[in-house]
Parts: C-alpha cells; structure tokens; sequence
C-alpha cells in the first residue's frame, strides 16, 4: 500500500519535533489481516529511552470529528531501550483500535494489551493519556486532523483505581508516588 502525503507528512513532523533518528518497520497482527507502521526512535525523549509511534493509525475511521474534518489518532509509549518488546506493545495498541474494540479518548483503558509481553510482568494494560513527555501539536490536513495520545502501562491495581476514580486520580497519584513511566517492569503504585 502506498503511504499517503499526509503520512509522510506526520512522520517528518515527529521526526522534526523529537529531533530523532528514526526507524520505520511495519507490523502485522496474528491473522496478518490488520498492519501498522511503528517508528522506533532511539535516544529519545532521554538517553536510554525510546519512542515507538503509530504511523497511518489515524487513518482509521475514529467517528470523531474536529473542525467539520475526521479526527484520527496516532499513539507513542516509551520505555527504556533496553525493553525489546516496545514496538509490538504498540503495535498491539493499534491494532485493538483499528479493530474499534475502544474508544479513542484520553483516559481509555485497553485491557489485556501489554500482558502478551513478559510472563510475569505488572504491567498488562495500556492507559491512553494526553502526551506529556514530547510537545506534540495536533496536525491538520485537508481531509483529517490528527491528534496524539500517550500510551501508559498499568497494573491490575492501577486500572481498577482508575476505573473506580477516574483516569486523572490514577495520573495524580503516579505524580504523587514518582513513578518511573520508562520501566516497563516498575512496581505496581498501588
């Protein structure tokens, strides 16, 4: 499939905003029925971290709107560079929404996500918030807008305090305890 202008666009709009060098790999699903393209971008936002984004995720019908024009959504985690299993935690996030199995808003939990990866791992779900380790801005195109959202691991504990507090308690509360948002394998906060 050929890749639009407007993703091509996106991609050096992330690229240019995290000063990065990035890398491009495309991922299939079990079924190799659904595909999405990862960019991997080592060093960044610290040294020893890496970004793992969704390319072309927001070409996928959302119902979402914003200015008369579709709103589409890409995501981004990052997690120490030494985590071999980022691109796929992302890539598995994307395909659950390209599949419209959530809705895309921040505080949305997809259950399950990150479980795949690690027997025995805290962190098995994958909390979409607004980003705040990269100071990305909404790109607008003539047929969709793009906005993006931050993937963040959580434990079992984490997501039912979230659901019962909502989302933000749960941000507060990882601000309040420090939590390191890079280790994919951090103690449970709760």
């Amino acid at each position: 499939m050929v890749v639009s202008e407007d993703n091509r666009s996106l991609a050096r709009y992330l690229r240019d905003a995290t000063q990065g060098s990035p890398t491009v790999t495309k991922y299939w699903d079990d079924a190799h029925v659904c595909d999405v393209d990862i960019m991997i971008i080592k060093n960044v936002p610290a040294g020893g971290v890496s970004t793992y984004a969704s390319l072309a995720l927001s070409d996928a019908k959302t119902g979402l709107t914003s200015g008369g024009k579709a709103l589409g959504v890409e995501i981004l985690l990052a997690l120490a560079t030494e985590c071999a299993e980022g691109a796929n935690m992302i890539a598995t996030c994307a395909f659950s929404i390209k599949k419209g199995e959530i809705t895309l808003l921040p505080g949305v939990v997809i259950p399950r996500a990150l479980e795949l990866y690690g027997e025995g791992r805290e962190m098995k779900h994958a909390m979409l918030i607004s980003p705040f380790l990269w100071n990305l801005e909404t790109q607008s195109f003539s047929a969709k807008s793009v906005a993006w959202l931050q993937v963040l691991p959580i434990s079992d504990a984490e997501r039912d305090y979230a659901l019962a507090n909502g989302p933000e308690a749960l941000e507060d509360l990882f601000e309040d305890r420090q939590i390191d948002v890079f280790d994919i394998d951090r103690p449970s906060a709760l």
